[in-house]
């Protein structure tokens, strides 16, 4: 019995120096992991000293690192020396820091840059939900290597989505909105899917969910609805001396909530209403600061059909697979759309700049449990006494 307790007590000792040594491992790394930065610093001064310095005993000067971030290192380069110099200790850096780097003169500001190694962009991303709920109104869409990607709607409000059919278009525009209802459930949805309502049937009984429209004949008196809407958000934002529904919210206890207007296949629309075309026009131009923003979808463009005035208002360009160059230009105003070949693979244009990345892969039962939490029982039942 005291053989055994004595082995017990032994053990737990054991135990115990075994989890202080891992503790203090891992206090040694965290602590080497802190120092790295300012590690690669005293190696990139000493090697700029022993290199470039000029001039004997007090008077001796030479370049030196004066500021960082998070992988670029700017360099202070005192008169007297040649950008050229700095290039020339390209290879002794990268070796004494064990990473490939670019030196850079932009605009007389000099920089050795840690060039990180590109992560391959995967073929298939899972959906999960991104916590945005800090930002403004930005939700993330997909991966780009090992980075998320995002659409940023207080830089870009309006979105046009385009794709041939079985690319991702329309799993892309629902892993789009379940990330809305996660990050910003007090939002209202307007939907209009022309598709017979099979894209967006999974949103219709939601409780942020004002219009679903099925039907393009019935579409044109709700569209002038949402403009009046954001003429009498704008009166309220501007009575209230304030630029923007930000502002407003900041200042106001009566918020305003943010309203998305998600048109499957619009160009349809266009096809039958000319009307609906100019009033777009006028929305999309004011929408953007009154928390409105639309979503546009089509496989099918021309050139003839959009609107080029819709066209310039609207900034983020998503394009996944097209049959033709011709497509890929109309959605994006530059070739590339094209050539891919990968399903959910599309090139997002935000602002001009653009990035190609892999949107998240949803499912019917990512759908279902981030939806379960915000349908509307009285349609729910409205819906299963129409259909009993």
């Amino acid at each position: 019995m005291i053989e055994r307790l004595i082995y017990f007590i032994g053990g737990i000792f054991v135990l115990a120096s075994i989890t202080a040594l891992t503790i203090s491992a891992l206090a040694v790394y965290g602590l080497a992991t802190c120092k790295t930065k300012d590690e690669n610093v005293r190696i990139i001064n000493l090697l700029l000293k022993e290199n470039l310095k000029q001039g004997k005993g007090e008077s001796i000067v030479y370049p030196y690192v004066s500021s960082y971030t998070d992988d670029t290192y700017f360099i202070e380069l005192p008169t007297g020396f040649e950008f050229k110099q700095l290039e020339n200790l390209k290879g002794k850096i990268e070796n004494a820091l064990r990473e490939r780097v670019s030196i850079t003169n932009d605009n007389f500001t000099y920089s050795i840059k840690i060039e990180k190694e590109k992560v391959e962009t995967p073929t298939n991303v899972p959906f999960s939900l991104i916590d945005m709920k800090k930002e403004k109104i930005k939700v993330a869409v997909g991966v780009n290597g090992d980075e998320l990607v995002y659409l940023d709607f207080t830089k870009a409000p309006h979105t046009l989505i385009g794709g041939s059919t079985g690319f991702g278009k329309s799993v892309f525009t629902k892993a789009l909105i379940l990330q809305l209802l996660h990050n910003y459930p007090d939002s209202e949805l307007e939907l209009f899917d022309f598709k017979a309502g099979i894209e967006l049937a999974d949103f219709k009984d939601l409780k942020q969910t004002k219009t679903f429209i099925v039907k393009p004949h019935l579409a044109q008196q709700e569209i002038e609805r949402i403009y009046s809407e954001i003429n009498e958000r704008f009166d309220v934002i501007t009575n209230n001396k304030c630029r923007d529904i930000f502002e407003y919210n900041s200042k106001s206890n009566n918020k305003m909530q943010y309203k998305f207007v998600i048109i499957e296949e619009f160009t349809i629309l266009l096809d039958i209403q000319d009307e609906v075309s100019t009033i777009l026009v006028k929305s999309l131009a004011i929408a953007r600061a009154v928390g409105v923003y639309f979503v546009f979808t089509s496989q099918r463009f021309s050139a003839d059909i959009i609107d080029s005035k819709i066209k310039a208002n609207i900034d983020n360009r998503i394009c996944f697979r097209v049959a033709d160059v011709m497509n890929s230009k109309i959605i994006l105003d530059s070739a590339g759309g094209e050539k891919i070949q990968i399903k959910g693979r599309a090139i997002l244009s935000q602002s001009g700049q653009q990035q190609e990345f892999q949107s998240f892969n949803v499912n019917q039962n990512d759908v279902t449990m981030v939806t379960k939490h915000h349908l509307d029982i009285n349609k729910v039942k409205k819906e299963e006494k129409f259909w009993a």
